[in-house]
């Protein structure tokens, strides 16, 4: 069994190039405001509510297994979701989490609560995480009130 190893020399930089970036984080307000039904991408929500119990519980959110960012409590981000199609969104601390699927569609927005609950779950752990899809009405008046990332 004689081991053979090829190599590949490039002579010149490959021209096509896939965009594989899912999401990018929006800090700027005018793009929100200049955000229609016919835009080529998607808005996401994603917020803590403030919480006296387990306030500093710190714990990462992923969008299809790529970190987004850190719930930290009552903290808020906005993401631009760059492709359509079923995508999980999940919260993760230690060995405990929690997701939930949606359907992104161009020219939609979505709110995604994420929570941490304190109380006896486990003989590890004093919490439990909870993360869920909100509708606009609620999800924006909840979003409105914290602290924004």
């Amino acid at each position: 069994n004689p081991l053979i190893i090829t190599y590949t020399i490039w002579l010149k930089e490959k021209e096509n190039f896939s965009n594989t970036q899912l999401f990018k984080r929006v800090t700027d307000v005018a793009e929100i405001n200049s955000f229609t039904d016919t835009s080529p991408y998607a808005l996401l929500y994603v917020y803590r509510p403030g919480k006296i119990t387990n306030s500093l519980g710190n714990y990462l959110l992923y969008f299809d297994d790529i970190v987004m960012c850190v719930a930290k409590n009552n903290s808020g981000y906005i993401f631009k979701i760059l492709k359509e199609g079923n995508f999980n969104i999940k919260s993760k601390l230690y060995k405990d989490e929690s997701s939930i699927s949606l359907n992104i569609k161009y020219g939609n927005f979505y709110f995604v609560k994420s929570m941490i609950h304190w109380g006896i779950y486990s003989n590890l752990y004093n919490f439990k995480l909870e993360i869920i899809q909100m509708d606009k009405d609620p999800g924006k008046i909840e979003f409105e009130k914290i602290k924004k990332k």
